[in-house]
C-alpha cells in the first residue's frame, strides 16, 4: 500500500522494500504475478497484513479481490513472524477467497476482544490477543481530555 511507504519511509530504522508490480487503485498498491514472485525471494521477519473477514475454524481468514489474497498469502509463507490487523467489524464476515490457515497467524491486532469462540480458536492455535488502544485526535495542538 502506497500510504504505508509514503508513511514508513522517513524511518532510517526500517529496511523498507517495495514491490512491483500492475498498479491497483482499490488497493492503493502493486498487485499481479511480478508482485508473487517478488515476495518470493524474500524473507521477512514480521509481516502485518489486514483482511476483509475473519470466521471461526471453517470460515478462515478470507479476502477479497483474489490477487490481494494471494499476494498475502505468498508474503505469509515468507515471514517468521504474522500479525494480523483485524478491526472489530471483520468478525464474523467471510470474503471471497480464503487466505492462510490460523496456523500461520502468531498475533491478532484488533480493537476489542471477540466473542468467546474466537477466543478459543486463538487458544487453540497459541495466537496472541492483541487489544490497541485508539489514541487518535484530530488536532495534535488541541488540549485532550487524557
Amino acid at each position: 500500500n502506497m500510504a504505508v511507504v509514503a508513511r514508513l519511509a522517513p524511518s532510517s530504522a526500517i529496511r523498507l522494500i517495495a514491490l512491483g508490480g500492475e498498479y491497483s487503485r482499490s488497493a492503493n498498491g502493486f498487485v499481479g504475478m511480478e508482485t508473487i514472485e517478488m515476495l518470493r525471494n524474500y524473507k521477512a521477519n514480521r509481516a502485518f497484513f489486514s483482511v476483509t473477514g475473519i470466521l471461526p475454524a471453517e470460515g478462515g481468514i478470507t479476502n477479497a479481490p483474489s490477487i490481494e489474497a494471494q499476494i498475502k498469502r505468498a508474503m505469509l509463507e515468507s515471514s517468521q513472524e504474522n500479525y494480523l490487523m483485524i478491526d472489530s467489524s471483520k468478525f464474523g464476515v467471510v470474503s471471497l477467497v480464503n487466505v492462510v490457515p490460523f496456523s500461520h497467524i502468531d498475533h491478532v491486532i484488533t480493537d476489542r476482544a471477540p466473542q468467546k469462540d474466537y477466543l478459543d480458536l486463538f487458544d487453540r492455535y497459541e495466537i496472541d490477543l492483541i487489544i490497541a488502544e485508539q489514541n487518535i485526535t484530530a488536532d495534535r495542538n488541541a488540549p485532550s481530555d487524557q
